[in-house]
């Protein structure tokens, strides 16, 4: 079974890059957070957006003596060394921070970010509470703890801060997103891509919006408008691996199984362990109901990495996997294959994987229904 991904942004990623730069002692690439909210990008010998404006963490372009070089969000300038932080050693400085300054806003929002994204998801929470109750009026602190809040599960309360966000700063793209990424996973197809127009309006080469819209719009139907948005996403974007994953999906559904495969593999090679992408590929190369673009051998390899990315444990790849087989003729094996991926499905889902499992074990592959 194909699957479709959902970029996740909170306008804060972290990703950390520390080791090689700790290694050589250079700043390239390295991750790193404002030290406090009153430093500002230096363009020439004027003073530029205040580093408020900016995504934090920021990702350092160039290094020069004890400047730093940063382009972000449509800006760039220096910034100087003394006033930042390195991710990898954040939570340590604004911990000490706060211990002299124990009503500092701006630390907690910024050590919160890193404990969310170690998963330290209570403590993380408890630093962006801090920080909203010395500063009820950071919006950040509110988008923050709305992502927090939404990786443990906790959706409505979720939605409540990212609209309070939204609230405090009506053109808050990442807000926008993020709320409409909420409001997908409980289902309210119509108000997430409404969330999700206001985050393009606001910022239109926000790419990971583009890309949400799209998986939304693929699910209410409308397969041309989510193919539009995926290609937005990449023209903005061409290392977004799951726009390459999520164009493929559209285009299998529209017949143009060529190029989604195109997709696919373009998918794989800009992260090898996309598991999306490589399960993806071999349902298409399993199913297609073109049998020029069949290829069950091909389809095993896939199907089995992509079984390996999840340590077996999804029963919509071990479904693909099953499939594979089916199209290569082991049908021994695609009824020992399906019966474990519907031992794994939840309750929903296996009426359609048991109609499969009676394919395979009348000795007949499955074939997707044609593009209409």
């Amino acid at each position: 079974m194909f699957q479709r991904r959902f970029t996740s942004s909170a306008a804060i990623v972290l990703g950390f890059f520390a080791s090689n730069a700790i290694a050589d002692e250079s700043w390239v690439g390295r991750e790193i957070l404002a030290k406090r909210p009153n430093a500002a990008l230096k363009v020439g010998q004027q003073l530029g957006v205040s580093v408020t404006a900016l995504p934090q963490p920021m990702r350092v372009e160039r290094e020069q003596g004890a400047w730093l070089w940063i382009d972000s969000a449509g800006h760039a300038g220096w910034l100087k060394k003394d006033d930042v932080v390195p991710v990898e050693q954040a939570i340590r400085y604004f911990s000490e921070l706060l211990e002299k300054e124990p009503k500092n806003a701006w630390a907690y929002n910024l050590r919160g970010l890193v404990r969310e994204q170690r998963g330290e998801l209570e403590a993380a929470i408890r630093d962006f509470t801090e920080a909203l109750r010395n500063d009820p009026q950071r919006a950040a602190a509110y988008n923050n703890r709305g992502i927090a809040l939404d990786r443990s599960g906790e959706l409505p309360k979720a939605i409540a801060d990212y609209s309070e966000a939204i609230k405090l700063d009506p053109k808050y793209a990442a807000a926008f997103n993020n709320r409409g990424l909420a409001r997908a996973k409980m289902g309210d197809l119509k108000r997430a891509i409404a969330d999700f127009d206001q985050a393009i309006r606001f910022d239109p080469k926000f790419a990971v919006a583009h890309n949400n819209r799209g998986v939304e719009r693929e699910q209410s139907g409308d397969l041309a408008g989510a193919e539009q948005d995926f290609t937005a996403a990449l023209s903005l974007d061409a290392k977004l691996g799951d726009a390459y994953a999520n164009r493929g999906n559209v285009r299998r559904g529209l017949g143009k199984y060529e190029p989604a495969i195109a997709d696919f593999e373009q998918a794989v090679r800009l992260d090898p362990g996309n598991a999306a992408a490589v399960n993806n590929r071999a349902w298409l190369q399993a199913t297609c109901p073109d049998e020029k673009y069949r290829d069950g051998q091909a389809a095993i390899e896939s199907a089995k990495k992509a079984c390996e990315l999840a340590h077996w444990k999804n029963p919509d790849w071990l479904d693909t996997l099953a499939a594979a087989y089916a199209e290569a003729g082991q049908f021994d094996e695609a009824v020992e294959t399906q019966t474990l991926a519907i031992e794994q499905a939840p309750e929903a889902q296996r009426a359609d994987l048991q109609s499969r499992l009676e394919l395979y074990r009348s000795q007949k592959p499955f074939r997707d229904a044609p593009a209409k």
